[in-house]
């Protein structure tokens, strides 16, 4: 491990974060330099658990662990990343990573030279690529389906799709003659159809579709992009075939109801379709795993022996530990909680007017080198490991609000050293 390496990934890393704050092109010029910095730092460390420590230490961890794995893994593949990147639209590194991903996958299956090759004019390429549909150019406002107006040629009366509801009215949103061949074609598939079908009348009566030209990205199904026509070309909806009934599944089941609670949003920027579905999503994700935490927390608090008591630090509970994270005993909690509480009360002695953030910050410094040593230098202090970690933990919760609840743990009894109980 080259402590100078990593400082230098610390660098920037830092350096690209705040570049990707700005605009766009330097939102891709700050992704690459976080992504090789992660990359780099992460060829340092063992472990994961290494890793997440040191990442805690430099306060680099401002992004949940599937989206740094995402960097992580453009860093791994930063030049098909410095190629790609700047084609996509979504800022989502989860979402980017997929797309890239492909191109990767489709190098290693053709000569590497030809992936070095010019990517060529954006007016060229739709023009020889018909796997690749065109978002057509639409208004915020919607349209009432009941309104819309058939466009071309109407609907056969032999059509197979007249056994469906509102079928002319389904028929007008589509005016390209390839979409509306792909539609009738589909109709062979019954179970199939008609669970799509109720999923394109859910996105026109929701204003998701509207009168458009887009064609399905895939020649032998129906891609998700024909409900959610402005959503990315290329896309992960353009890959999503509903004929297969998992994607069905999980669109009816997940996607058009996430949809559908940001319908505003989405009719508004049509085309951040997938990154509003998915923050959404995510949001959902955490919301939940927090009730669940809750609420096995207060199970857990009920349990507890009556020489023990439940520990919150600036809103944290702290004990009973969460089920989510390390385990530690109560004597380390304890432990970590007085010396918190001694260093933060010192600490505000001689710097009353010091901030939240800059003691937080004072006290990870104060217990850094100790933490290193007993991790690197004297595998036996596994435990003191711990409860140094519970110290930074519980510095990051003050930072982040200061006047939050807490519940600290009695002293030891009469202030007598060693007297714990």
């Amino acid at each position: 491990m080259s402590a100078e390496i990593l400082d230098e990934c610390a660098s920037e890393y830092r350096a690209g974060r705040n570049q990707a704050k700005r605009s766009r092109e330097e939102w891709i010029q700050g992704t690459l330099q976080m992504a090789r910095a992660l990359y780099t730092a992460r060829q340092q460390f063992p472990s994961n658990r290494d890793f997440s420590i040191w990442l805690l230490d430099n306060e680099m961890d401002d992004y949940e662990k599937d989206d740094r794995a995402a960097l992580i893994k453009m860093g791994q593949h930063l030049e098909a990343t410095a190629q790609i990147l700047p084609s996509l639209k979504s800022i989502s590194y989860q979402l980017n990573w997929i797309e890239i991903e492909r191109h990767v996958l489709n190098v290693k299956k053709t000569d590497l030279v030809q992936a070095e090759a010019p990517e060529p004019p954006k007016e060229e390429l739709l023009a020889t690529n018909s796997d690749i549909p065109v978002v057509a150019e639409t208004t915020n406002s919607v349209q009432p389906i009941e309104e819309i107006a058939v466009n071309g040629r109407e609907l056969p009366k032999s059509s197979p799709l007249w056994k469906y509801e509102r079928a002319k009215e389904v028929w007008a949103l589509y005016e390209k003659p390839e979409t509306r061949t792909i539609l009738t074609k589909a109709v062979s598939h019954k179970r199939a159809f008609g669970e799509i079908w109720k999923l394109i009348l859910a996105a026109a009566d929701n204003g998701f579709l509207k009168t458009n030209r887009t064609t399905s990205s895939k020649r032998d199904g129906l891609a998700l992009r024909l409900i959610f026509p402005e959503a990315p070309p290329r896309g992960e909806y353009a890959g999503m075939d509903l004929l297969q009934g998992k994607v069905r599944d999980h669109v009816k089941e997940v996607i058009m109801p996430a949809a559908i609670a940001c319908r505003e949003e989405i009719l508004a920027e049509p085309h951040r379709v997938e990154d509003i579905c998915a923050q959404y999503l995510q949001t959902q994700k955490v919301q939940a795993r927090e009730r669940a935490e809750r609420k096995k927390i207060e199970e857990a608090i009920k349990r507890l022996p009556q020489d023990q008591q439940e520990i919150v630090a600036y809103g944290e509970t702290m004990w009973p530990c969460s089920p989510y994270q390390s385990p530690y005993d109560y004597d380390q909690i304890r432990a970590a909680a007085w010396t918190f509480k001694c260093v933060e009360g010192m600490l505000r002695i001689g710097n009353q007017q010091s901030s939240a953030e800059s003691i937080g910050i004072m006290i990870r410094h104060l217990v850094k080198f100790l933490l290193e040593y007993a991790m690197h230098r004297e595998p036996s202090l596994k435990k003191m490991v711990i409860v140094i970690q519970l110290v930074k933990n519980i510095s990051i919760a003050y930072q982040k609000d200061p006047s939050a609840s807490c519940k600290w743990p009695n002293f030891p009894i009469g202030g007598i050293e060693g007297k714990w109980d």
